[in-house]
């Protein structure tokens, strides 16, 4: 029942709506309770309650927190209050939604809206404070700390790392939210290294092991619309426990990006005239990649360039400005390669190797020219000064800002090397990239890009052969893993973004109630992520139950003796140890990341959880340890049939087809 002041408070938002009607699109409508501001609420159920009034159609109402809608509904209750202002259409106008706030919504930023065929009305907004009740028996204690950026910090380029740590009383932060200006949150990596932390809280009840795993970073584009020059940060992280810290806000302040320190003037041999047309007998394409060591880009191009040859699909020559194993493997195909110096991103020798390399280019009477990953774009820009078609596969699932960050430092690209790496990616004829997920990421970012999805693979038939040809038992006696393990393998480079440090966190979790499950993690070289890994293995008492591998060229036989494939990895276009994992019959645990879900398929080949997230990760470790012999049986059998999509006769024979279309258009 409706109390006199209330129904005063109604009246009177009554009246507001309907001066407000007056030469406005969108629904009329209010929120009656809980009123526009900040909410102090209980966790747990919230019930708002209004009215909206559609001006055409129907109408809706829509909550969102955090710019994503959590609740919907349609007007459909009775309010005769409402139709005794805005006449009889309006006597069906009221709303209720409901919607469950717990604490990782503290400090939440709210909105309602109501929409119709005319537009939207706001209803109301503000920020949610959720009052956490007692725990059972366990205050809440969550502490952390926001290094970077410092408040006032001027961001000298588009990107800025945002670093610090979080403690969930004695465990690890669940999530850990990045909140930039009123954009919607965006996860920080977790699990990030941080023995000085582990130093500071020594004698505190915190284990070391888990200490050590307190940071998280996250490299943040800038805001960027026009007429801003600082950003708003802030920083949430949840525990398990129910608890919450805030970081305060901070502002970083924008620069522009500097002007070239030269007036560099263009080489003279840019005027080189562009390629002709030529009748050999088969299209000599020129491969442009930046190594030839052991990584996933290379062994793309590996498996490619070898198929290519066999098939005398043309005349190969390989430009890399790394050496590496690979190169003895494709000479002895037949491929030529040519070792270089690295290719220049700086003004003053940009255009200047730009040239060189065109000229060398033309000089060999290249048709085609195949780049491989983004960032041997001077090289494409090369084959572009020579009028050389270019087909161009980028692997890499990473925004751009964040690309150059990475590769060329805080402040990136000069201005006018980063325009023409822009117009590189326009300029090449296709541009191929192996997951959708990615390829979208990059069209909205240069949305003219001609890009096109080709997924890879890898030898089915020869892998497939060796498999018989080695013992399961034999090889699990050799590596020291028992019949009845349930050996979780994790295949890649120890570092930051394969998150190998919050697989063996969550993996601690679940040991105790999995006593036959052995996580090894293959892929240890000394640097101070591993070294990191390998001594939280020893302090949380694992060493028995967490396997650390070196590097291992003979991978095939830990997918022999392995039951299920592990990935905690971050940023992954379509990674290769999959597709083998698949090839053998293991089923692939994963976080679901850009062409992660184009592969694998929840509950038939395999279980996705939700990235970045602690909890999800322990989840996912929990059903495939608990996985039965005779479920991993039948996923073993739809593993089989899902790799042979993803043989890799299948992207030669497309790049086949690509590279004859580009030297058609090179000679006519």
């Amino acid at each position: 029942m409706r109390t006199p002041e209330l129904a005063r408070q109604l009246a009177s938002r009554l009246r507001a709506a309907r001066s407000r009607s007056i030469d406005r699109d969108g629904p009329l409508g209010s929120l009656d309770d809980p009123a526009a501001g900040e909410w102090c609420v209980q966790q747990g159920v919230v019930r708002l309650v209004g009215w909206a009034s559609p001006r055409s159609g129907r109408a809706s109402v829509v909550l969102r927190l955090d710019g994503r809608v959590v609740a919907e509904t349609v007007p459909v209750l009775s309010r005769p209050d409402v139709a005794a202002v805005h006449g009889g259409d309006a006597v069906s106008s009221g709303w209720q939604l409901a919607v469950t706030l717990a604490p990782v919504h503290d400090g939440a930023r709210w909105s309602v809206d109501a929409h119709d065929d005319t537009g939207t009305t706001s209803l109301g907004r503000g920020v949610v404070r959720v009052r956490v009740g007692p725990q059972s028996g366990r205050p809440a204690q969550m502490i952390g700390h926001l290094d970077s950026p410092l408040d006032g910090q001027v961001a000298p380029g588009a990107v800025v790392a945002v670093a610090g740590w979080a403690l969930d009383g004695a465990d690890l932060a669940d999530v850990i939210e990045i909140f930039v200006d009123a954009r919607p949150p965006v996860l920080a990596r977790r699990c990030e290294p941080r023995p000085d932390v582990a130093r500071a809280r020594a004698g505190t009840g915190v284990a070391s092991g888990i200490a050590t795993a307190a940071g998280f970073r996250e490299l943040l584009v800038l805001n960027d619309e026009e007429g801003r020059d600082s950003t708003l940060i802030r920083v949430r992280a949840t525990g398990r426990s129910g608890s919450v810290w805030h970081s305060g806000p901070i502002t970083v302040h924008h620069v522009a990006g500097p002007a070239s320190h030269l007036d560099v003037a263009r080489s003279p041999f840019d005027a080189l005239p562009p390629s002709r047309g030529r009748a050999a007998e088969l299209p000599k394409v020129c491969v442009l990649t930046h190594s030839l060591q052991l990584g996933g880009g290379e062994l793309y191009l590996q498996e490619l360039l070898l198929r290519l040859a066999a098939a005398r699909v043309a005349e190969l020559r390989v430009i890399s400005p790394s050496d590496g194993p690979l190169r003895a493997e494709l000479e002895s195909a037949g491929i030529a390669v040519h070792v270089t110096t690295p290719y220049a991103v700086d003004p003053s020798h940009y255009y200047g190797r730009r040239a060189e390399l065109a000229a060398v280019l033309q000089a060999w009477s290249c048709d085609v020219a195949l780049a491989n990953t983004l960032g041997v774009f001077p090289a494409v820009d090369a084959a572009l000064q020579a009028g050389i078609p270019v087909a161009w596969a980028v692997h890499e699932s990473f925004p751009l800002a964040v690309f150059s960050y990475l590769n060329w430092g805080e402040r990136g690209l000069a201005p006018e090397i980063h325009e023409r790496w822009i117009q590189t990616l326009l300029g090449a004829d296709v541009v191929v990239f192996e997951a959708e997920s990615t390829l979208e990421l990059f069209r909205s970012q240069v949305p003219d890009v001609r890009g096109r999805c080709i997924q890879y693979g890898i030898d089915l038939g020869a892998m497939t052969a060796r498999q018989s040809t080695r013992d399961r038992v034999a090889l699990r006696a050799e590596l020291g893993l028992k019949p009845e393990h349930r050996v979780l393998l994790c295949m890649g480079v120890l570092q930051d973004r394969k998150a190998q440090l919050a697989l063996v966190e969550a993996f601690a979790e679940v040991a105790a109630s999995a006593p036959d499950a052995v996580l090894v993690l293959v892929g240890y070289h000394p640097t101070p992520y591993a070294r990191c890994v390998q001594a939280v293995v020893e302090d949380l008492d694992l060493s028995e139950r967490v396997h650390i591998v070196d590097i291992d060229p003979d991978t095939e036989r830990w997918y022999r003796c392995a039951d299920v494939l592990v990935s905690a990895s971050d940023i992954e276009s379509l990674p290769r140890s999959m597709i083998e994992a698949l090839a053998f019959g293991l089923p692939v645990l994963a976080a679901d990341v850009f062409g992660v879900p184009e592969v694998i398929d929840d509950g038939a080949t395999g279980w996705l959880f939700r990235a970045r997230n602690g909890q999800a990760l322990v989840a996912g470790l929990r059903r495939a340890v608990g996985c039965s012999d005779e479920e991993l049986t039948a996923m073993a059998e739809r593993c089989r049939k899902r790799a042979l999509h993803f043989d890799g006769s299948h992207y030669a024979r497309a790049y086949s087809e690509i590279i004859a279309d580009l030297a058609g258009r090179a000679t006519s």
